[in-house]
């Protein structure tokens, strides 16, 4: 399973639960990606989660390792998960730094769309009446939503920008909804984003 380490939240559950000793006994390898890495710049919602990611791992029971950037190392880190995962039938994660991966890029051709996400913000925004709530997904369509309200000299008033909570916004949109009844709230949102809490 390969999640940020802010999906790492959103685990919690199922990880003391389901995949428990106790309980089910899942052995799963979990690859963390580290965002907000003490000693290292990132984002600000990313800080606190990488502050705190090997002590949620800690409380959690699960044993994890960093993973090496160096093939040999690479190696000895996954024999060490299998054979932990098969002794003990329970999760062992990787916790991957920011570059310990090569830069990939697709080998496939470029599709070109008919409307970039940036064109579909401002059409969307355009549409919507000015006492609408805005609540806007974490990362780049909450900077697009920002950036265009100022481009076009509009105020920020009506819009939630999500910053981090991944998984969030709709629950945050439904939240506002049901305290302001007398106004439209639109949750602009992303794939990843609504599978996280669909129900």
């Amino acid at each position: 399973v390969y999640m940020q380490n802010s999906g790492l939240g959103n685990v919690v559950n199922p990880l003391s639960s389901l995949t428990a000793e106790s309980v089910y006994k899942i052995p799963m390898l979990l690859l963390i990606g580290w965002r907000g890495e003490p000693g290292k710049k990132d984002e600000p919602q990313h800080m606190l989660q990488g502050k705190i990611t090997q002590n949620i791992l800690d409380c959690l029971k699960v044993p994890y390792e960093v993973l090496p950037d160096y093939q040999e190392g690479a190696d000895k880190a996954l024999c060490t998960a299998i054979k932990h995962m098969d002794e003990y039938e329970t999760p062992y994660a990787l916790l991957v730094k920011r570059q310990t991966f090569l830069s990939f890029k697709s080998p496939r051709e470029a599709v070109e769309l008919p409307l970039r996400r940036e064109q579909a913000v401002e059409l969307l925004v355009t549409a919507f009446d000015d006492d609408d709530v805005i609540v806007s997904t974490t990362g780049m369509l909450s900077r697009e939503l920002y950036e265009y309200r100022r481009t076009v000299g509009q105020s920020h008033e009506r819009d939630f920008l999500t910053v981090g909570s991944m998984g969030h916004a709709s629950t945050i949109g439904l939240g506002i909804a049901k305290a302001k009844p007398e106004r439209d709230v639109y949750c602009l949102d992303g794939d990843g984003s609504v599978l996280m809490h669909m129900g």
